[in-house]
């Protein structure tokens, strides 16, 4: 695993533990690509705008929880 990434970028509130590993409050995989066409189906510059509007429409938002609702 890539040490700078073991804080998830998108929401800076999971540690992971491997390669691969979700983070199960925004749902970011961490596959060392932060671009489209990794594991994550938007940029990290995507991913992170969409997070922010989750947490702006459901009161304690987790992937976990919610997953991806419609926008």
């Amino acid at each position: 695993m890539n040490n700078q990434t073991d804080v998830c970028p998108v929401c800076g509130k999971y540690t992971f533990c491997e390669d691969f590993d979700i983070c199960p409050f925004c749902g970011w995989e961490d596959d060392g690509i932060c671009e489209e066409g990794g594991a994550n189906t938007l940029s990290l510059s995507d991913y992170k705008k969409r997070y922010e509007k989750y947490l702006k429409l459901i009161d304690n938002y987790t992937w976990e929880k919610h997953g991806y609702p419609e926008i």
